[in-house]
Protein backbone atom coordinates (compact mmCIF):
# COMPACT_ATOMS: atom_id res chain seq x y z
CA UNK A 1 0.00 0.00 0.00
CA UNK A 2 1.37 3.41 -1.01
CA UNK A 3 1.53 6.27 1.43
CA UNK A 4 -0.30 9.39 0.34
CA UNK A 5 2.04 11.91 1.91
CA UNK A 6 3.20 15.16 0.37
CA UNK A 7 6.84 15.28 1.39
CA UNK A 8 9.28 18.18 1.19
CA UNK A 9 11.07 16.94 -1.97
CA UNK A 10 7.64 16.98 -3.66
CA UNK A 11 7.39 20.75 -3.11
CA UNK A 12 9.03 23.47 -5.18
CA UNK A 13 10.89 25.84 -2.89
CA UNK A 14 14.13 26.81 -4.66
CA UNK A 15 14.13 30.24 -6.27
CA UNK A 16 15.88 28.93 -9.41
CA UNK A 17 13.24 26.21 -9.88
CA UNK A 18 10.46 28.81 -9.51
CA UNK A 19 12.08 31.18 -12.00
CA UNK A 20 12.59 28.41 -14.53
CA UNK A 21 9.03 27.11 -14.10
CA UNK A 22 7.37 30.48 -14.69
CA UNK A 23 9.78 31.60 -17.44
CA UNK A 24 9.88 28.40 -19.50
CA UNK A 25 6.75 26.51 -18.46
CA UNK A 26 3.41 26.05 -20.21
CA UNK A 27 0.03 26.69 -18.64
CA UNK A 28 -3.68 25.92 -18.85
CA UNK A 29 -6.79 26.57 -16.78
CA UNK A 30 -8.89 23.95 -15.05
CA UNK A 31 -11.30 26.37 -13.41
CA UNK A 32 -10.94 27.47 -10.59
CA UNK A 33 -7.26 26.46 -10.85
CA UNK A 34 -4.53 27.67 -13.20
CA UNK A 35 -1.75 25.14 -13.80
CA UNK A 36 1.77 26.14 -14.88
CA UNK A 37 3.93 23.12 -15.65
CA UNK A 38 7.30 22.09 -17.00
CA UNK A 39 8.13 18.54 -18.07
CA UNK A 40 11.75 17.54 -17.45
CA UNK A 41 13.94 14.62 -18.45
CA UNK A 42 14.82 12.12 -15.69
CA UNK A 43 13.74 11.88 -12.08
CA UNK A 44 14.78 14.62 -9.67
CA UNK A 45 15.36 14.14 -5.93
CA UNK A 46 13.73 10.70 -6.04
CA UNK A 47 10.24 12.06 -6.77
CA UNK A 48 8.82 12.53 -10.27
CA UNK A 49 6.41 15.31 -9.20
CA UNK A 50 7.14 18.68 -7.58
CA UNK A 51 4.30 21.08 -6.79
CA UNK A 52 3.82 24.69 -5.73
CA UNK A 53 0.45 25.94 -4.44
CA UNK A 54 -0.39 29.64 -4.52
CA UNK A 55 -3.48 31.48 -3.33
CA UNK A 56 -3.26 35.26 -3.98
CA UNK A 57 -3.60 37.66 -1.10
CA UNK A 58 -5.35 40.04 -3.50
CA UNK A 59 -8.32 37.62 -3.76
CA UNK A 60 -8.37 36.36 -0.15
CA UNK A 61 -7.44 38.98 2.45
CA UNK A 62 -7.57 36.63 5.45
CA UNK A 63 -4.77 34.12 5.98
CA UNK A 64 -7.21 31.52 7.32
CA UNK A 65 -9.03 31.52 3.98
CA UNK A 66 -5.79 31.23 1.99
CA UNK A 67 -4.56 28.41 4.21
CA UNK A 68 -7.87 26.55 3.92
CA UNK A 69 -7.77 26.67 0.12
CA UNK A 70 -4.16 25.49 0.12
CA UNK A 71 -5.13 22.58 2.38
CA UNK A 72 -8.00 21.64 0.04
CA UNK A 73 -5.70 21.75 -3.01
CA UNK A 74 -2.98 19.71 -1.26
CA UNK A 75 -5.47 17.08 -0.13
CA UNK A 76 -7.10 16.72 -3.56
CA UNK A 77 -3.65 16.45 -5.20
CA UNK A 78 -2.45 13.94 -2.60
CA UNK A 79 -5.42 11.66 -3.24
CA UNK A 80 -5.15 11.77 -7.05
CA UNK A 81 -1.41 11.95 -7.74
CA UNK A 82 -0.74 8.21 -8.23
CA UNK A 83 -1.82 7.92 -11.89
CA UNK A 84 0.36 10.88 -12.84
CA UNK A 85 3.27 9.47 -10.85
CA UNK A 86 2.97 6.07 -12.56
CA UNK A 87 2.90 7.71 -16.00
CA UNK A 88 6.01 9.75 -15.20
CA UNK A 89 7.88 6.69 -13.93
CA UNK A 90 6.96 4.76 -17.07
CA UNK A 91 8.16 7.58 -19.37
CA UNK A 92 11.24 8.29 -17.18
CA UNK A 93 10.29 11.97 -16.87
CA UNK A 94 9.61 14.38 -14.04
CA UNK A 95 7.33 17.40 -13.78
CA UNK A 96 7.31 20.67 -11.87
CA UNK A 97 3.96 22.39 -11.67
CA UNK A 98 2.31 25.27 -9.88
CA UNK A 99 -1.36 25.47 -8.92
CA UNK A 100 -2.79 28.97 -8.64
CA UNK A 101 -6.31 29.65 -7.36
CA UNK A 102 -8.37 31.92 -9.63
CA UNK A 103 -11.73 32.06 -7.84
CA UNK A 104 -12.80 35.01 -5.65
CA UNK A 105 -15.04 33.19 -3.17
CA UNK A 106 -14.16 30.30 -0.87
CA UNK A 107 -14.56 27.06 -2.92
CA UNK A 108 -15.79 23.76 -1.49
CA UNK A 109 -13.81 20.52 -1.56
CA UNK A 110 -15.74 18.88 -4.41
CA UNK A 111 -15.06 21.84 -6.72
CA UNK A 112 -11.33 21.71 -6.01
CA UNK A 113 -11.25 17.89 -6.24
CA UNK A 114 -12.92 17.85 -9.67
CA UNK A 115 -10.72 20.67 -11.01
CA UNK A 116 -7.57 18.91 -9.76
CA UNK A 117 -8.70 15.63 -11.34
CA UNK A 118 -9.21 17.35 -14.72
CA UNK A 119 -5.85 19.09 -14.42
CA UNK A 120 -3.96 15.89 -13.58
CA UNK A 121 -5.59 14.06 -16.52
CA UNK A 122 -4.57 16.88 -18.85
CA UNK A 123 -1.02 16.76 -17.47
CA UNK A 124 -0.92 12.98 -18.08
CA UNK A 125 -2.02 13.55 -21.66
CA UNK A 126 0.67 16.22 -22.17
CA UNK A 127 3.32 13.95 -20.66
CA UNK A 128 2.32 11.10 -22.92
CA UNK A 129 2.49 13.40 -25.96
CA UNK A 130 5.90 14.78 -24.94
CA UNK A 131 7.16 11.21 -24.40
CA UNK A 132 6.07 10.31 -27.93
CA UNK A 133 7.82 13.40 -29.34
CA UNK A 134 11.08 12.46 -27.58
CA UNK A 135 10.89 8.88 -28.88
CA UNK A 136 10.28 9.99 -32.48
CA UNK A 137 13.20 12.43 -32.32
CA UNK A 138 15.58 9.74 -31.01
CA UNK A 139 14.78 7.22 -33.79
Amino acid sequence: MQKNRLQKPERIYLREDLRQLFDEGSSFVSYPLRIVYQIREGKEKGFPISILISVPKKRFKHAVDRNRIKRLIRESFRQQKHNLSNTLNKEKLSIHFAVICLIDELPDYTTIYKAMGKALKKLEKNIFESGLENKTIET
